[in-house]
């Protein structure tokens, strides 16, 4: 996917003309401390990835595109740690032979994924779907966005396909990297 398809994928609010944006939540005693943080502290729950239940958020298929590209990576973080040229060389150069390079290093990237916090709007407030799912079956409320405030206004348009999402290892400073939080299951799509 080129930058450009990307940004018309996952377009932020603005550039597609979305008036407002809606955030479902339940009102029981486990979600009153969110709703706390909410309505007095002006803060927005963001979920762990690992706490979706859809198969595809945040869980790519790694593709290692260019050795030389992680091999001078991990030479970078080896001189970081203090090491000298020689030995980040020595280094990079081991790990670059170990056959399992790819399992790991998509066990590292999954890691740091987990690690990430998601925020989740819709553009509509009358789908009984989502009412049942994330307002606890109807008793819970919908709260109103304006998604040009700051945070809201970096909110990305999620893309449902069927298929997960590929991503290239390394892709260290390119935005297509968040491709993975921005993708579900068309399952979803509702």
């Amino acid at each position: 996917m080129t930058l450009d398809e990307f940004d018309q994928t996952h377009p932020h609010p603005d550039q597609v003309s979305v008036k407002d944006l809606y955030r479902f939540m339940s009102v029981d005693s486990a979600a009153l401390d969110h709703l706390e943080d909410l309505f007095l502290k002006c803060k927005l729950y963001h979920s762990a990835c690992s706490e979706f239940n859809d198969p595809f958020e945040g869980k790519p298929n790694w593709i290692i595109d260019n050795p030389k590209e992680i091999r001078a990576h991990l030479k970078r973080i080896a001189k970081k740690k203090g090491m000298n040229k020689k030995m980040a060389e020595d280094q990079a150069s081991t790990v670059m032979k170990n056959p399992h390079l790819k399992e790991h290093g998509k066990i590292l990237m999954q890691e740091a994924l987990r690690e990430h916090r998601i925020c989740c709007f819709t553009t509509t407030k009358k789908n009984l779907l989502l009412w049942s799912h994330y307002a606890n079956s109807h008793k819970g409320i919908c709260i109103e966005f304006d998604p040009k405030t700051s945070p809201i206004h970096f909110a990305q348009k999620v893309d449902y396909k069927n298929k997960y999402p590929e991503i290239k290892y390394p892709s260290f400073g390119d935005k297509r990297a968040m491709e993975p939080l921005l993708v579900k299951s068309k399952v979803w799509g509702y």
